[in-house]
């Protein structure tokens, strides 16, 4: 019952007329990769489906998380316990916002980067495609 509550609600997701970039989050073994497949198996979307488990970590003790503090969050933190990687993932717009602000004033010498479909000469932008195919960890120091 509720795998297809959710299957309804993703597909509903990725048939909108916007294309926005899809994440789907939870804890470990409760049918995400599962409700993705049934999704993406009925349909002629081209995709790329990538899970946290894929990232080669080397032998580094990395992790990826999301970060909020009363209202600022960020998208994605990856950290090797000596640097900081931040991403912001936007379909348009301004490249970052206040979430990332606060994150620099709290943890300064992180490096940010943007995921977008549009390269920004502001900042550090990566084409999603391009951020997919790469080893997370080259954006570390």
């Amino acid at each position: 019952m509720e795998r297809s509550r959710y299957t309804g609600i993703v597909r509903g997701r990725l048939n909108e007329k916007r294309r926005l970039i899809q994440v789907i989050a939870g804890p470990r073994q409760v049918g995400k990769s599962t409700i993705i497949k049934d999704v993406l198996s009925s349909t002629n979307i081209p995709y790329v489906s990538m899970s946290a488990d894929d990232i080669p970590v080397s032998g580094e003790d990395v992790s990826l998380s999301y970060w909020w503090e009363k209202q600022d969050e960020v998208d994605f933190v990856l950290c090797n316990g000596h640097s900081a990687a931040v991403f912001e993932v936007k379909s348009g717009g301004r490249t970052y916002g206040k979430g990332v602000d606060a994150f620099l004033k709290r943890y300064p010498g992180s490096r940010v980067f943007t995921i977008s479909a549009r390269r920004d000469p502001d900042s550090v932008t990566i084409p999603l495609e391009e951020f997919l195919l790469e080893n997370p960890l080259a954006y570390l120091d």
